[in-house]
């Protein structure tokens, strides 16, 4: 899931931008730290099981499948560890810019450090999800 959302995210960006010119007006807030809860709802599950018997197997596809089905009716499906180790930052903004259609609270992934009145491209990647570069 990661490896596809990666790859989403270099060709969106080779395409041109959605959104020029917003700038960032209240202090951005960092989404990393959620993060370690999605890594420990995704890690600590198989950290006890053996994989040893057809019952252990099966509770661990079962478990799979649970956390797939949860991560995708979530919001979250863009806070992946994998994202982290890329050095990709996850932040939720507040914005303004020309065009007043475009939603002005949104969240972010970008290879950037944002901060209060920086300038950005923001290229849509999902429901109220952009990927953003500096101008």
């Amino acid at each position: 899931m990661a490896i596809l959302l990666i790859l989403q995210l270099a060709i969106r960006a080779r395409l041109s931008y959605e959104i020029s010119g917003a700038k960032i007006i209240d202090s951005p807030e960092s989404l990393n730290h959620e993060m370690i809860g999605v890594l420990a709802s995704v890690v600590l599950p198989f950290l006890t099981v053996n994989f040893t018997t057809i019952k252990e197997c099966l509770s661990s596809v079962f478990i799979i499948i649970i956390i797939g089905v949860i991560t995708t009716k979530s919001n979250l499906y863009y806070k992946n560890p994998v994202l982290t180790i890329m050095n990709l930052k996850i932040y939720k903004l507040k914005t303004e810019h020309a065009f007043p259609a475009r939603p002005t609270e949104f969240d972010v992934i970008t290879f950037n450090k944002l901060s209060l009145n920086d300038i950005l491209y923001l290229k849509e990647i999902g429901e109220g999800v952009y990927f953003a570069k500096k101008a």
